[in-house]
């Protein structure tokens, strides 16, 4: 009776955690309630207040925050009040305290995956509940793609990603931007990959490359239907970087010296294009503009999306719109001391990764600390996919397997 009542119990946990991770994941997607002046407050907007809220009254239950959580919860607090110091000359102030708004929820979306994810084992089976629902979601985006037919969104039906393909349409599912699909179905690929061999690797080797390869090939059929430059890119980018984290040293000097090699024959073969993306590049001409528009608060901040907003007197070359980077972003609309504290904590989780892939106690652990690290030097080139990513639930989520991955393989920091 007892066994029995274990299993019932783990599978109402299980079930629990999908439908959070489904409010997360297809947030915005799903009906909510409107607001006028304010806008929807959708399902997960709806329940992650009382989850904190249940946190707070059970948290003598989860013991003391780990040295990682304290410089995270820091670094929240620096966001936070720069973030609200900047209403005071931010030009649209509702939607700067609309901006803040889902930055806070985001903050609490950590928090509490932070409090609730103890073990590496509840890590390894968030992430197959994740895996799942991703593969869903890329199978809807395929039949969007593909038919032209959406589940939640609108507007999208006469965009079209190659205009000579009339039949071919972006796909979009829950994600609002075709971009941000293809940066969420990364992102998640070494954390899914991790956890598949970590729970099944020894019993279901078969079962497992077939997930990997199936899921693979879904992202790959997404990104070529976006026609997503960077997603594209991001696969040779995930080689180069699996070579490098490569055990053997004879194998990973001559990867770097190919990879060395390549790019400066490539460099020298496209040096009139290398010159020229960054002398016509659109995208280079808005990050230019909002650049200019940081300089005009003097670094301060123009305040939470407010980074694109036209300021009279200042002179834009093209268009201004979305910075279309996270990190300029991040300068932009907080100022450069919360930019500091970001590098400086976002290099430190870097370094705190390797440490632990290197002072490992067993092959899970040097992993787990490897993903992270891979995921760390991804983000890089991944930060330009989309036009924001900072009020996204899904990115907050990302943000929180990141942070776990590094806390669970060690407690180097």
């Amino acid at each position: 009776m007892q066994q029995l009542k274990t299993i019932n119990r783990q599978q109402f946990n299980t079930l629990v955690w999908a439908v959070f991770l489904i409010l997360i994941l297809f947030a915005a997607a799903l009906p909510g309630i409107e607001f006028p002046g304010i806008g929807s407050l959708y399902p997960f907007r709806i329940c992650l207040p009382f989850v904190v809220l249940f946190l707070l009254i059970n948290d003598q239950k989860y013991g003391a925050y780990s040295p990682i959580m304290i410089k995270v919860l820091l670094f929240f607090a620096i966001m936070l009040f720069f973030g609200c110091l900047t209403m005071f000359w931010a030009q649209e102030k509702l939607t700067a305290v609309k901006q803040l708004i889902g930055y806070i929820y985001g903050f609490f979306l950590v928090i509490v995956l932070f409090r609730l994810i103890r073990t590496q084992r509840s890590f390894y089976k968030m992430m197959m509940l994740i895996a799942w629902i991703m593969t869903v979601i890329l199978l809807m985006g395929v039949f969007e793609g593909l038919t032209g037919r959406y589940f939640f969104a609108e507007g999208w039906e006469d965009l079209l990603p190659y205009v000579s393909r009339p039949y071919i349409h972006y796909p979009v599912v829950c994600f609002g931007n075709p971009n941000d699909m293809v940066f969420a179905a990364f992102a998640f690929m070494p954390f899914i990959n991790l956890s598949l061999d970590a729970l099944y690797r020894e019993k279901h080797n078969i079962f497992c490359g077939c997930f990997k390869l199936a899921y693979f090939v879904l992202y790959c059929v997404v990104t070529v239907l976006v026609s997503c430059r960077m997603g594209i890119l991001l696969i040779p980018i995930a080689v180069v970087v699996n070579i490098f984290l490569a055990k053997r040293s004879t194998f990973k000097t001559f990867a770097a010296f190919a990879v060395f090699a390549l790019f400066m024959i490539g460099l020298i073969l496209k040096w009139d294009s290398v010159i020229s993306f960054f002398e016509q590049d659109e995208r280079v001409k808005i990050w230019m503009n909002i650049l200019r528009n940081a300089e005009y608060y003097l670094f301060f901040g123009t305040g939470p999306g407010n980074s694109f907003v036209p300021i009279e007197g200042v002179l834009y070359e093209g268009r201004l719109i979305n910075p279309h980077f996270w990190f300029l972003e991040i300068l932009a609309e907080f100022g450069f001391v919360v930019f500091i504290a970001l590098l400086v904590g976002y290099f430190s989780l870097m370094r705190a990764a390797l440490c632990n892939a290197r002072k490992a106690a067993d092959e899970k652990e040097q992993n787990l600390a490897k993903a992270a690290f891979r995921f760390l030097l991804y983000f890089f080139p991944m930060s330009i996919m989309s036009s924001s990513l900072s009020v996204s639930p899904f990115f907050w989520l990302i943000v929180a397997i990141v942070l776990l991955a590094v806390e669970l393989s060690g407690k180097n920091l």
